[in-house]
């Protein structure tokens, strides 16, 4: 009887149960809790009575949580119908009782009474019923006395049984006994409907007066429609182990009742069973208004003429409802624990001029945890990364929150890192906020702004160090760009097609002046000056089809930045390089010109052969292309169930690339490589010519394994007319190049 509430038999626990959904609360109330199926509830409001009347297999009209299983009958299999007020739901009312027979489907049907399905003839038919209520039987109350007669106590027992099975007389005595009667809703009904066949399902929808029944006939589904008017009236009775069996009336019921004689059909049309395209009212939409949809209604509203104003007044078109509000809930989306050394959120680091070396994470413990709602319009999420050692001093944890209801995709996430090396500590705090829109399935640009701030702490190892002051430097950044993808993946690092981001970026520096108030506080206030950066870059990949799964996978990326201050690209090696940290993963023989107002580091990948900072500069240019094989998975026709077998793939490779200062690299001096040799005698600096351009080539070996996608690669350096003599071996998690 309430809008706001919902009414369903949903399973929990493996049990089927009746249940109050509150749409306002998003609560849920539990009305029956035991191991019997209960079935198709419907509200019924009557004269007589007003409740939820369902289908159930229980035995007894008692409402209590047993045991599961425990005494299970298994044989007892047909379905009654059982009642609770909606005053008392702690209540239950036997309204059938045919042990030989079902009652599903319980629909209301008028004001005085109800209407459901039965197969107690041995074919599913109507019947309708009404409610009585009657002298059920009779419950003993006992009063009872403790024998010390400090305590009175009664109880209330079945008329049958022995009271002495319940009361200990060692320390009670039986005062009095009374003997209640006990009132219930019964049930009394009539058959309206005799056909031939079974009626699968029914709907009663009293307030248009019409009644429908699905029906299967001659191997076809066929739906029937009908008035409830043109129904026999309640006249007599039928059995159904409450109501008395009055053969008399009972003959000459079946002989009112109709036998679908004026029951007009509605059968579907022949080319239903061919596919079609959907049609313009096959679905209701937001935008239907005014609109006749295509349903049984609307094919007997066309095959009797029905005028259109004559159907709208019928409640057969669409009409707009008052939609409540979504209530966003959220539960847990995936919850991550791996081993782990991506770079999580930006690729800059702050370059230090005095070590200039570009800290690449080491082997860390990860978690991640991540909540959604149910339309996964909301989801928030972060993490944390320790590394196994040297944990004092470096950790990383994020928590990011993106709403993606509408076409616009917001983004905004936090981020903080801590890194220390050579007693050298650098605390990171990022705040970002990102933006995508859709230009349709393929393309999208994007938009953002952040801000960074770098605080740089000299620990106190001596006394320079001692009174060295922290360093902090504080950024803004804007950023724009476009995505172009039409690539379909085929399996894990395997696709088809094409895709590129072009993106632009503008960083400006914000730095903080201190002001000291009344002596006691120091207030940081933001400023401005000319130091300021941009940066252009190009990510192309393209992946060409061989045979199935056998690819050719391409991908050209570039890099440049302008400005008084400068973005450093350290061209070579890959990412997420798994390697001890006692081996020196980056290039110290590689010049770095520091007075080149470097403001930020990043790396330049993959460019397998060679270490970190095999060429540096402001501007990169990087080919890379590969051979995918999956051994087992290209040849095999059927699923290949062990991700190790189905992701195994030999991988050919090729690398080059370049990285230059200023505008081309064939300005003066870009291949000069200084060496130095001393000795207490003299100190001699050689300048050595290396080409601009590296290459590296090589190959290797793809799989998965304990969910990680692993890569190992072997690869030769080809620098300066000469391969290394030794190749680099390169062991990473990850997908793509």
């Amino acid at each position: 009887g309430d809008a706001k509430t919902l009414l369903l038999s949903a399973v929990q626990n493996g049990q089927s149960d009746i249940f109050l959904y509150k749409i306002s609360t998003t609560t849920t109330t539990k009305l029956t809790n035991d191991f019997y199926d209960d079935l198709y509830p419907a509200y019924i409001v009557t004269d007589s009575a007003t409740g939820i009347l369902f289908s159930s297999n229980r035995e007894a009209d008692l409402l209590k949580k047993e045991e599961r299983y425990l005494n299970q009958p298994f044989t007892h299999k047909q379905y009654d119908l059982f009642f609770i007020p909606s005053d008392n739901t702690s209540e239950i009312h036997r309204i059938t009782n045919t042990p030989s027979a079902n009652e599903i489907f319980p629909q209301p049907f008028s004001e005085e009474e109800f209407s459901f399905l039965s197969d107690v003839n041995g074919i599913f038919n109507r019947y309708t019923g009404i409610f009585r209520h009657g002298f059920d039987h009779w419950e003993r109350k006992i009063y009872l006395q403790s024998k010390d007669q400090s305590r009175e106590d009664s109880l209330m027992l079945p008329e049958e049984a022995n009271v002495y099975e319940y009361v200990d007389t060692s320390l009670y005595q039986i005062v009095n006994e009374v003997f209640i009667p006990v009132h219930k809703i019964k049930g009394v009904t009539l058959q309206q409907s005799n056909y031939l066949y079974n009626v699968r399902e029914h709907q009663i929808i009293p307030e248009k007066n019409i009644a429908i029944e699905l029906v299967r006939q001659n191997n076809r589904i066929l739906f029937y429609r009908l008035p409830i008017d043109s129904m026999p009236e309640f006249s007599g009775t039928f059995s159904s182990g409450w109501g008395n069996v009055v053969k008399a009336k009972y003959q000459e019921m079946k002989a009112q009742n109709d036998s679908l004689k004026a029951v007009r059909s509605v059968e579907p049309n022949p080319l239903q069973n061919k596919w079609q395209p959907p049609r313009p009212f096959d679905f209701q939409s937001e935008f239907d208004y005014d609109v006749l949809l295509f349903d049984w209604d609307s094919v007997s509203i066309r095959q009797n003429l029905m005028p259109i104003a004559a159907a709208a007044e019928s409640g057969f078109q669409f009409r707009q409802t008052r939609v409540r509000p979504y209530f966003v809930r959220f539960s847990v989306d995936d919850v991550v624990t791996q081993v782990d050394n991506n770079i999580i959120y930006t690729r800059y680091q702050p370059f230090n001029p005095n070590n200039p070396v570009f800290f690449t994470p080491p082997p860390s413990f990860a978690l991640k945890f991540g909540i959604t709602d149910v339309l996964e319009n909301h989801k928030l999420y972060g993490g944390l990364r320790l590394p196994f050692s040297n944990i004092n001093g470096n950790s990383e944890y994020f928590i990011t929150y993106e709403y993606l209801q509408k076409r616009l995709d917001h983004k905004y996430s936090y981020y903080r890192q801590s890194i220390t090396q050579n007693n050298i500590a650098i605390k990171t705090n990022y705040f970002e906020a990102d933006y995508r829109y859709p230009l349709d399935v393929l393309q999208r640009i994007g938009f953002g702004a952040a801000f960074r701030s770098d605080k740089t702490v000299f620990q106190s190892v001596d006394s320079l160090s001692l009174n060295r002051p922290n360093i902090i430097n504080n950024w803004f950044f804007a950023k724009t760009e476009y995505v172009f993808d039409n690539t379909m993946p085929v399996m894990d690092n395997i696709f088809y097609g094409f895709r590129a981001k072009v993106f632009v970026e503008i960083h400006k520096e914000l730095p903080f002046t201190s002001r000291t108030i009344n002596d006691n506080y120091t207030v940081y206030f933001p400023s401005l000056n000319n130091a300021w950066l941009g940066v252009f870059g190009l990510d192309a990949r393209h992946y060409q089809k061989i045979y199935r799964t056998l690819i050719w996978a391409n991908r050209l990326s570039a890099g440049v930045s302008a400005g008084n201050r400068k973005l450093i690209y350290y061209l070579g090696a890959v990412d997420n390089w798994f390697i001890s940290t006692r081996v020196d993963k980056f290039d110290r023989t590689t010049p770095i010109n520091t007075n080149n107002n470097y403001a930020f580091q990043t790396l330049a990948t993959p460019l397998r052969g060679f270490l970190q900072n095999a060429r540096n500069g402001n501007a990169y240019v990087l080919l890379n292309s590969e051979i995918r094989f999956p051994l087992f998975a290209t040849f095999r026709k059927t699923p290949i169930r062990s991700e190790l077998i189905r992701n195994f793939m030999l991988v050919g490779f090729v690398d080059a690339g370049t990285a230059w200062e200023g505008w081309s690299f064939f300005t003066q001096g870009q291949s000069l490589f200084n060496e130095t040799y001393s000795n207490k005698v003299a100190t001699i600096r050689v300048k050595r010519y290396k080409t601009p351009v590296i290459m590296g080539v090589g190959g290797g070996l793809r799989t998965s394994l304990l969910g990680y996608f692993m890569k190992l690669d072997l690869a030769w350096g080809y620098d300066t007319g000469e391969f290394s003599k030794r190749p680099m071996v390169y062991f990473t998690f990850g997908y793509d190049f």
